[in-house]
This record gives structure tokens, C-alpha cells and sequence, in this order.
């Protein structure tokens, strides 16, 4: 049986729409593999700086059990994403 790893997958460059569900449309997609053990909300932040974006403000992740968005601001509300 294979295990799978975690990984974050980052859409960027598109719109969030919300009707009939929420959904990310169009940009691109970074899918990034090969986490260490001591991720945080810089580790992830780094990521979102290294696809070269000057004018964030803001990141969120998609909450499938809310089945909203929930922001991802520092290490507090990053524990509640690892908890995902």
C-alpha cells in the first residue's frame, strides 16, 4: 500500500467564485511536494513569495469541511490549517 504525502497546492493568478460553490477559476497551479517536518506559516509564506507576487495581501485556504475560505494569516491561524 502506497503512503501519501503531504503537500500544498497553490492557485494563484485567478478568481475565486462562489457560485454554486466556491471554486478557484483560471491562474495557475504550483503544486509543492517535499515538506519539512517544522512547517509554519513562514515556510508557506516563502513558497507564496517565491512564485514572484509583490502586491499580497492576504493568503486563505479552501476549508472543505466549512466548505468556505479561512484565512491563513500567522502561526495561530496556521495551526488550525495543519489540523485540516
Amino acid at each position: 500500500m502506497s503512503v501519501s504525502k503531504p503537500c500544498i497546492v497553490i492557485h494563484h493568478g485567478g478568481t475565486w467564485q462562489t457560485t454554486p460553490t466556491i471554486r478557484y477559476v483560471g491562474g495557475e497551479v504550483n503544486i509543492c511536494g517535499n515538506l519539512t517536518d517544522d512547517i509554519d506559516y513562514i515556510y508557506v509564506r516563502n513558497l507564496v513569495d517565491k512564485l514572484n507576487y509583490t502586491n499580497i495581501v492576504k493568503l486563505h485556504y479552501l476549508d472543505s469541511r466549512m466548505n468556505g475560505l479561512r484565512f491563513l494569516g500567522n502561526n495561530e491561524t496556521f495551526e488550525a490549517f495543519l489540523g485540516y
